[in-house]
């Protein structure tokens, strides 16, 4: 091969890759916003996160897949507060609901061995009722400090 030979490959494989980085670049941005007759042929999305917005791009929803690959869904209110919480973390699934001002208000949950706990929280954030079936029988718990 003589220098020009190479000269004619090297600015070949030049513009090759700037194609390559041009369209990948341009089909990254553009397939952000999906329909259905994106996936007609496979009827399914795979994505690791999924926003939901209103007609004004106002998040609603959001889904996804944490570091360790738990999964979790997030309910915002009208005000953009986040509301209610559905997820797995550590392999524990739970559901969380939340007051207006995000404060958490309830935790339905389960321990690490798949049993039942329910923990109501008070004005300042902390635990002020509890159920929990993780044992034998369950057991009822109040906060004596939260009483009136």
């Amino acid at each position: 091969m003589n220098s020009q030979t190479k000269i004619i490959v090297a600015c070949t494989l030049a513009l090759i890759s700037v194609d390559i980085g041009v369209r990948g670049g341009w089909l990254s941005r553009h397939s952000q916003n999906l329909s259905c007759t994106d996936c007609a042929g496979s009827g399914s999305i795979t994505v690791r996160e999924l926003r939901l917005v209103d007609s004004e791009g106002n998040l609603k929803a959001h889904m996804y897949t944490d570091q360790s690959g738990d999964p979790g869904l997030v309910l915002y209110d009208q005000t953009g507060a986040q509301r209610a919480q559905l997820d797995t973390f550590n392999q524990v699934p739970s559901l969380i609901l939340n007051a207006p001002d995000e404060r958490r208000s309830v935790y339905f949950g389960m321990d690490s061995n798949g049993q039942s706990v329910m923990t109501m929280y008070g004005e300042n954030g902390t635990p002020v009722a509890s159920m929990d079936a993780s044992g034998s029988q369950p057991v009822f718990w109040t906060n004596p400090n939260s009483l009136p």
